[in-house]
């Protein structure tokens, strides 16, 4: 398991995937309508 978030740190630990965390955040997908249509959500970043 120590493993397993180690590697799941360093992946978040990435400029990318901090950039594309926080866009998800703030386009929504924490909210409700945003987890109904996470794929869309998501989707929107890319």
């Amino acid at each position: 398991m120590q493993t397993n978030n180690e590697l799941l740190g360093q992946t978040f630990a990435a400029p990318m995937a901090t950039a594309l965390t926080l866009a998800a955040l703030e386009g929504g997908a924490q909210t409700r309508e945003g987890e109904k249509n996470l794929e869309e959500t998501l989707a929107a970043l890319l």
